[in-house]
């Protein structure tokens, strides 16, 4: 059967012509039929002539859709469902994944192709994702925002270390830097500056949170940044662009201590080790892993993230459950609605070796550590599972003991629903296994 996409030949040249609708290659691969599919804001440099291209290339690697057809070993989806995918292919299995960073997975594949009516998606298990059920039409174009955009702008937050209270700017007002401006919102920050000179990227970066709009650029908007910073520079400082102009104007933002993220794809950006050296910065980016971030949003499709201003409340989680299994008994309990509940939900499956500490609970490592955006607390009850961020380490609590959490406290992760059962259920135990509930 044929069927026809998108294809880039050369600058300024796009062509819509036929080719063999895709195929099962490998047992691990899906098919979908898309839903949604859009232009990417990388998708221009090579348009415009910037990166060159060596042959024709078929276009679009942002996408959501129905599952048509799987391989043989694909057992996280299946036909009929509606899934949301990231640009990279991943297993979602290996180190790297294990850690978070699935955009840089030892087996990665690029996805690309996907303007177009079917797509071929590698690494299926991996890389798709399933909603619970098939949304409603106007609900797509915001789910389709997760595969990439969406994703991107909430890793370009997380890797800027943006926290509640924080003073934040962000250059460049395109898809991904309005939508870090809804991250770092959505995070708590304090004070939102949105670097940008359009009219109406400046609305909707209002209408996203941001607090201040900065128009100047070079000197002059370093000094008003610092002006509206206490005369010392950003916290975190969100790079979104890709230029020499936009991360020098990122590095002299931050204040010394600060941190940046850099997503913005890269042409032809050169940096001064002498003056990283000297600014006393930290710098982390690269392609953000969205496999990490597709988990926390994909098990309901009300509220979905995208750049409707009336879904910013997107990142919710109070209808996912997991399950601990211990030998042969299982135990449920319900996520919390918070950034930390939803990064502890990305690590999983996860086998754990549990130790007991005080006679009140069981803890195990975690294989990375995880937002620290949730509400913390000093006080427990059985039942919960928490996150105590200075160790990487969970704890499950099974007996009270009136005692307090030491500073800086837990962050609730879930709860469990069959409370009187903890004890007896984890009293000896010594490892777990900790999954999404189906």
């Amino acid at each position: 059967m044929m069927m026809r996409g998108a294809v880039l030949y050369g600058p300024r040249d796009v062509r819509f012509e036929k080719r063999d609708e895709p195929k099962i290659i490998k047992q691990t691969d899906a098919v979908i039929r898309i839903s949604s599919a859009c232009v990417c804001g990388s998708d221009l440099w090579p348009y415009r002539g910037i990166q060159p291209i060596e042959q024709p290339t078929p276009m679009g690697h942002e996408y959501c859709g129905i599952v048509e057809e799987v391989g043989r070993a694909v057992k996280s989806v299946k036909p009929g469902q509606f899934v949301i995918g990231s640009f990279f292919a991943s297993d979602n299995t290996c180190p790297t994944c294990r850690i978070g960073y699935q955009s840089s997975c030892q087996h990665r594949e690029l996805v690309g192709g996907a303007q177009a009516p079917f797509l071929r998606v590698p690494l299926a298990d991996g890389t798709l994702v399933a909603t619970r059920d098939v949304p409603p039409q106007d609900l797509i174009p915001s789910l389709l925002t997760l595969s990439d955009v969406m994703g991107t702008g909430w890793f370009a937050a997380d890797a800027a270390n943006v926290k509640p209270g924080s003073a934040v700017a962000v250059v460049g007002d395109g898809a991904v830097g309005l939508l870090g401006v809804l991250s770092a919102k959505q995070m708590g920050a304090e004070r939102i500056i949105a670097m940008s000179r359009h009219a109406s990227r400046q609305k909707l970066a209002r209408e996203f949170g941001a607090t201040d709009i900065v128009t100047e650029r070079g000197d002059e908007g370093v000094a008003r940044i610092k002006e509206l910073t206490k005369g010392i520079g950003a916290d975190s400082v969100l790079e979104c662009v890709g230029t020499q102009e936009s991360m020098m104007q990122a590095i002299n933002s931050t204040r010394p201590g600060g941190y940046i993220s850099y997503v913005g794809v890269p042409h032809g950006v050169s940096l001064d080790g002498e003056q990283l050296f000297f600014s006393h910065v930290h710098l982390h980016g690269g392609p953000a892993p969205v496999r990490r971030y597709l988990v926390r949003s994909q098990t309901t499709t009300r509220g979905a993230s995208g750049p409707n201003p009336q879904r910013t409340s997107s990142e919710r989680s109070e209808n996912m459950k997991i399950n601990i299994r211990v030998g042969g008994k299982v135990l449920t309990g319900n996520l919390s609605d918070n950034a930390t509940a939803r990064d502890f939900a990305s690590v999983l499956p996860l086998k754990v070796s549990m130790n007991d500490l005080f006679g009140r609970e069981k803890y195990g490592d975690l294989p990375k550590g995880l937002s620290e955006h949730g509400p913390r607390k000093t006080r427990y009850e059985v039942g919960d599972i928490a996150y105590w961020s200075p160790d990487h380490q969970f704890g499950v609590y099974y007996r009270q003991d009136g005692q307090s959490i030491p500073s800086p406290g837990i962050i609730p992760i879930a709860k469990i629903d069959a409370v009187a059962d903890v004890f007896n259920v984890l009293g000896s135990v010594k490892e777990v296994t900790i999954e999404l509930a189906k």
